[in-house]
């Protein structure tokens, strides 16, 4: 249903709403692609004994403050032990979302409730022209080799089989200033509600600061400076005891085959850095 002009979100809500049991979640996964396609949830389900039931709420381009609310409701539910939030810097960056995205609306529809849902409705009849042209673009949303990939496994997540031979020559290697917008510090405040909501509601907030191609870092002072104050800055933030800040940058120090692009992994990539999630889950819940 074409209620936000964004295929990704559209898609993720319907997933969500019909092949999702969000109220039985134990590990919900958040965040932009980088999460969408960067962490194998049935891989992370399977090779842990302390994983039950997870859970992606990922879209494109999607900003920490869409997912407060939605978040929020789900943790009422009284299942989720953990919230893993895989970003990089560009996550808090100026950049266009959704067009009047609400994400209480967007809950209320998930969970069913009948006003919002009535709400989601009302708004999608309105973009039945956007339905058309998502429809007519379906083959490249069905195509792991594309950016574009929005077939989900069982968890609402999933992978890209993009490697160097077939990788976007642009999204490869070059630097533009979209890739050089710094973030902004005052961004960084949704990052501080999570954390507190995990000290409310008793959930581990595993913040994971994603992989980008060496080279690229190396070759590129401004990008490593900005990357550097990233993970200083959010850093400082997680500094309760159920938030966990993981630089998998420097913890996995992966090479080009893992990557589809200068930072989103590839399959390869997405499940190096998933059996690391799962070891890093056993040792926080190990007494």
């Amino acid at each position: 249903m074409p209620v936000y002009n964004h295929a990704s979100l559209d898609s993720k809500l319907f997933f969500l709403k019909h092949h999702a049991e969000i109220e039985s979640a134990d590990t919900i996964i958040i965040g932009s692609s980088m999460a969408l396609n960067n962490v194998n949830g049935v891989l992370l389900e399977d090779s842990s004994v302390i994983v039950d039931k997870v859970v992606n709420l990922s879209a494109w381009s999607m900003k920490c403050s869409y997912f407060l609310p939605i978040v929020k409701g789900i943790v009422r539910y009284g299942n989720v032990k953990r919230v893993i939030y895989p970003a990089q810097y560009f996550d808090f960056t100026p950049g266009q979302e959704a067009e009047g995205i609400n994400s209480e609306t967007a809950f209320g529809y998930l969970s069913r409730n009948p006003v919002d849902t009535f709400l989601y409705v009302l708004r999608s009849s309105k973009n039945l022209i956007n339905l058309i042209d998502q429809f007519q673009d379906w083959h490249y949303f069905t195509d792991p080799k594309t950016y574009a990939y929005l077939v989900y496994d069982r968890t609402g997540g999933n992978q890209l089989d993009i490697n160097q031979d077939t990788a976007n020559p642009h999204r490869w290697g070059e630097i533009d200033s979209y890739t050089l917008a710094p973030f902004k510090k005052e961004s960084l405040n949704c990052l501080q509600k999570l954390a507190d909501m995990s000290q409310e509601h008793q959930f581990d907030l595993i913040f994971i600061v994603q992989p980008f191609r060496k080279t690229v870092v190396s070759a590129n002072p401004e990008l490593k400076n900005i990357m550097i104050e990233f993970d200083k800055q959010t850093k400082n933030i997680l500094k309760f005891n159920n938030t966990y800040h993981i630089n998998a940058h420097n913890l996995l120090n992966l090479d080009d085959s893992h990557f589809a692009d200068k930072s989103h992994l590839n399959i390869k990539g997405a499940n190096v850095k998933t059996r690391k999630l799962a070891e890093i889950i056993r040792n926080i819940d190990s007494p």
